[in-house]
Formats: C-alpha cells, structure tokens, sequence
C-alpha cells in the first residue's frame, strides 16, 4: 500500500494468508539517527552554508558585467574573479563536510537497522522461515533498510538546502532588482 500504509490487509502474491498493512512509525525510525545528531547537525550546517554561498554568484555576475560593460576597470574584475575563486573553494568545502557526515550516517544508520533485523530474525522460530523464502526476506531487509537511509539523511538535507536557496533566491531577486 505504500510507504505510509493505510491500515488495511493485503494479500501477498501467491499466497492466501493476508500481511497487515501497517502505518510508518515514524518516532521510532528517527530513533535511528538520535546517537549521529552531531554529525547530521553538521551536515545540515554544511548544507545551508553551501546553499548562501550559492546565493553569492548571481550579485557577483551582475558586479562582473557593471565593471566590465559600464566601469571599463580591469582591476575590479580581477578581484571579483579572486573572489569568486575563494566562494567556489569555500563552497566545495561545506559540500565536501555535508556529502562526507551524511554517508557516514546513512551508512551507520543501514549498518544499526540490519544489526536490529538480524538480531530479531534470530528470536523468530524456525516455523517462520520454513513459511517464508529466505531471498525475500533479504531483499527486503536490504532496499527497506537502504529507503530508510536515503529518507533520514539525503532528504532531509535536499529539504533544507533547497528551501534555504528558494528563499535566499527570492531575496536576492528583490535586491538585485532594486527592492
């Protein structure tokens, strides 16, 4: 039924018994990503960041064309263009700490949902895995624990980053087009 289930039953295919349709428990899946908050709030720091600092170029290349087109001053283009050097460095920086805290999280987060898995699958009864296929089991375990990674850290940083540049955008329009 989908990744917010609806609460009914559904039927597996070739088979007759019906697998409840349960809702996402979304409390106990950020549990996951509690003991990482450092590193998450780091990335997410990072994120947003390199989202205002994506903010810069298009005052810098209205500031290119100015001294360019109206000033003729060779100079100032120099030192917009060190400049630009420096938000581009700085920029691939704050990329570089949120791309690096969010796999290390992702992966720390997949590595503690299958050690969790694992340790309750060995609790279960042997009838539960004569009734069940051992590759479907796996499967599962592996795509279900990975969608859970993607949603806690990719996400939410894709979230942040693209509203703080939708915002910042939105700004710097106004401004760059004089209030």
């Amino acid at each position: 039924m989908g990744f917010m289930g609806r609460g009914g039953r559904r039927k597996r295919k070739n088979d007759d018994r019906e697998v409840p349709d349960t809702p996402m428990q979304w409390r106990r899946m950020f549990s996951y990503i509690r003991p990482y908050t450092r590193r998450l709030l780091l990335a997410l720091l990072a994120s947003g960041a390199s989202a205002l600092l994506g903010l810069v170029f298009p005052s810098v290349i209205q500031r290119v064309l100015d001294s360019v087109l109206q000033q003729r001053d060779i100079r100032l283009l120099d030192s917009i263009t060190l400049f630009l050097i420096v938000v581009f460095f700085f920029r691939s920086i704050t990329s570089l700490i949120e791309s690096y805290n969010l796999s290390y999280i992702g992966e720390k987060i997949v590595m503690d949902v299958r050690r969790d898995v694992y340790a309750q699958f060995q609790r279960l009864p042997l009838q539960f895995f004569v009734e069940r296929r051992v590759g479907e089991l796996t499967s599962r375990l592996n795509n279900d624990s990975t969608v859970m990674r993607s949603v806690l850290t990719n996400n939410i940083s894709t979230l942040i980053q693209q509203s703080l540049t939708l915002t910042g955008a939105i700004i710097v329009m106004f401004v760059l087009n004089g209030g």
